[in-house]
């Protein structure tokens, strides 16, 4: 597995973002686009894969570990966070009373000038995401 000092700074970088265009921008490489080239490679790919265990090793996180968060909140009953009532009303649910998967789902909760205000994650860009794109694409 003999690679070069930028090939290794390539896969380091890939890991950031498995970009593999911008891995290569920040590797060094005059022409970005060489990093797709780069994957594709046995001995860079090898690499990368060595250096993906060590780090699902070093961070307790792997692939399927982030999957199973994204499909959580992918996949998730949204309906558990409020409800509306008879009258029309919206009501919370407090957080204590969530369930774990519909707790994964918020991206935030604060005092908003009518209220309480509860955001969740997209969730169109969680679909993205789990299919291993960019939800910027």
């Amino acid at each position: 597995m003999k690679l070069t000092e930028k090939q290794k700074r390539f896969c380091e970088e890939y890991l950031v973002d498995l970009n593999a265009t911008q891995a290569a921008a920040r590797a060094g490489y005059k022409d970005p686009n060489i990093g797709r080239q780069l994957i594709t490679k046995n001995n860079v790919s090898q690499y990368i894969e060595k250096l993906r265990k060590e780090q699902a090793k070093r961070t307790g996180i792997s692939a399927d570990k982030v999957i199973n968060e994204l499909a959580a909140i992918a996949f998730s009953d949204r309906t558990e966070l409020a409800k509306v009532d008879d009258y029309g009303v919206v009501r919370l649910t407090p957080t204590d009373r969530l369930s774990t998967e519909a707790k994964k789902t918020i991206s935030g909760i604060k005092e908003g000038k009518y209220g309480t205000e509860v955001s969740s994650y997209d969730r169109g860009d969680v679909y993205v995401h789990a299919a291993g794109g960019d939800a910027n694409d």
